[in-house]
């Protein structure tokens, strides 16, 4: 009687030890924990944006959460206004501290700073407001599920070629993307047969732009995709300029009501998302959990959709680093912003649509 007592728990290891051997590569079987990380933009000029993939993170967290085998952790980091250096100790410490499976990045401009820690470390880092062609160089771990800097440039340059303009100066912000997408511009506006009479590099926080709109008062048109226009949209009205006032997606909302009723009749790019089943889903939550109206909805959709790529991984190759990287190259999803399936770059960008500022408010031009 003894030896069959002692048998059965002998029997019921080894048959549970051929189950976990013969599971499918990828499979879930237990409800397990994923931990994903975040660096984002949540306090200072750019809070707004970083706050509003926050909430997309957290919104498909939640449904990930209800009632399936996986649970996602989240741990967000605050680089306080794209601090280079608060980028760098808070991805140290989501990598080597939390050890997160995959991490979330504001922009690109923050991931070259930081992308060599994830590399080093083989964690997969998605960034969410870019998908540019910079990115395919920073190595296999990184991903870009955002919009495209240089297909927005180049959607601007030919829209004020359309406009008429044939003379533009560009002014822009001593930073990465600002610089990226005015040479994007130039490059577009150039080959059409436009010509760039001034381009122009300012500082971050500069607050006299009287001399550049004075050396620009013959161009047709005025290309400023600084990282915060409304003051120079204030000076250019102020100063009478008579061409077109072109922009970008750093000419979000709070940039507008600075800009009073300067910001009126301005182009710009921004972020967009089609309306269709997922994104009033989001809505319908995110009215739920905040109480409040998304401030910049496309972005919220990003963080949503990011989530919703690192399920699918996850559900493809398993948990894990490593298989989480493998499976973010081979899925195809249909994500609130459109159809995710990352390229042998890691990059699987959305596009942004021109607006045009009306009573204070974007209207969508095209």
């Amino acid at each position: 009687m003894k030896k069959f007592y002692l048998a059965i728990p002998i029997i019921f290891v080894l048959l549970g030890a051929l189950f976990i051997l013969n599971q499918p590569t990828g499979q879930v079987t237990a409800r397990e924990e994923v931990k994903v990380g975040a660096v984002l933009a949540l306090t200072g000029d750019y809070g707004v944006f970083g706050t509003a993939m926050q909430r997309g993170i957290e919104i498909a967290s939640e449904e990930l959460n209800a009632g399936r085998d996986i649970r996602y952790k989240l741990i967000f980091e605050d680089d306080g206004n794209f601090e280079i250096s608060r980028a760098v100790y808070a991805s140290r410490k989501l990598v080597d501290v939390d050890n997160v499976d995959t991490a979330f990045v504001t922009a690109a401009n923050e991931a070259k700073s930081i992308s060599p820690i994830y590399e080093a470390s083989k964690t997969p880092l998605i960034v969410l407001w870019d998908s540019n062609e910079e990115l395919a160089g920073l190595g296999n771990y990184t991903f870009g599920i955002g919009f495209s800097t240089e297909r927005a440039a180049g959607s601007m340059a030919e829209f004020s070629y359309n406009l008429g303009a044939r003379n533009v100066s560009i002014v822009y912000t001593f930073d990465d993307w600002s610089n990226l997408i005015s040479k994007s511009f130039q490059e577009r506006f150039e080959a059409l047969g436009g010509d760039i009479t001034l381009f122009q590099g300012t500082d971050f926080y500069e607050k006299d732009f009287r001399a550049v709109i004075t050396k620009s008062e013959k161009a047709d048109a005025i290309y400023a995709p600084l990282l915060l226009p409304s003051r120079f949209l204030r000076q250019a009205r102020e100063l009478g300029f008579q061409g077109y006032l072109l922009s970008a997606d750093s000419l979000g909302q709070d940039q507008i009501d600075a800009a009073q009723n300067a910001a009126d009749g301005v182009y710009y790019t921004n972020v967009y998302a089609e309306e269709n089943e997922k994104i009033r889903n989001i809505l319908e939550k995110y009215r739920a959990k905040y109480d409040e109206e998304p401030n910049v909805l496309p972005l919220t959709a990003i963080g949503y959709d990011a989530m919703f790529a690192i399920d699918a991984a996850v559900r493809a190759k398993g948990i894990g680093r490593e298989q989480i990287k493998d499976g973010l190259y081979e899925i195809e999803v249909e994500g609130a912003t459109g159809q995710i399936d990352f390229d042998e770059s890691g990059l699987s960008p959305r596009f942004e649509r021109i607006f045009v500022v009306s009573d204070g408010k974007p209207v969508l031009v095209e």
